[in-house]
């Protein structure tokens, strides 16, 4: 099973649109932020967020949300898994049965300097945003630690992408303005 939720919206909205979006939280995430105003890409995200927990698992899942020490996102006493990520007017939560990360970034001009510290020398700099995306979700599959970034080296075929020891999904036309990225860990065939 494989859920993928993504959201475009506005840089503002309303207190009264605020204030409804803050219901669908879930409450764990509400007390991480110790009494801040989650910025609005954070409030949306999770609004998508716990709206799908609920849509899949039920009321009570949303109560279930905990996070690692590396503060990844997880819930207690449940098999599916998830990941969460924002950038500048979008945001991606993804379900899964199997472990899994996500990535989302909004296209904006690169440095050369950035590419060439952050890709590895295999891999084409017109595709940054891919290769970017791709890695992001690999560190979150992986609970927050993977190898640096110029040392994942991913092959693109077409949508798919395969390297790091994961399989990844890029979502080129899914959120307009974005690069979007699901990875999950390959799993082999079992010779019988």
């Amino acid at each position: 099973m494989l859920e993928v939720y993504g959201i475009t919206f506005p840089e503002q909205i309303s207190p009264i649109e605020q204030k409804k979006l803050l219901r669908l939280v879930p409450p764990a995430r509400l007390v991480r932020a110790k009494g801040r105003k989650l910025p609005l890409s954070t409030l949306v995200t999770w609004a998508m967020g716990g709206y799908a927990i609920r849509k899949h698992l039920g009321t009570d899942a949303v109560n279930a949300l905990c996070y690692t020490e590396q503060g990844a996102p997880y819930l207690d006493g449940y098999s599916i898994h998830i990941s969460i990520s924002h950038s500048k007017g979008h945001g991606l939560f993804v379900l899964s049965d199997q472990p899994i990360g996500c990535d989302v970034e909004t296209i904006r001009p690169i440095s050369a300097r950035i590419t060439q510290r952050m890709l590895h020398p295999d891999e084409d700099p017109a595709q940054f945003l891919a290769y970017w995306t791709l890695k992001e979700a690999t560190v979150k599959l992986h609970g927050g630690s993977a190898a640096p970034f110029q040392d994942m080296r991913f092959r693109l075929e077409g949508d798919c992408a395969v390297g790091a020891g994961v399989r990844g999904w890029l979502y080129r036309q899914e959120l307009p303005g974005a690069v979007v990225a699901v990875v999950a860990v390959v799993r082999r065939a079992v010779d019988s």
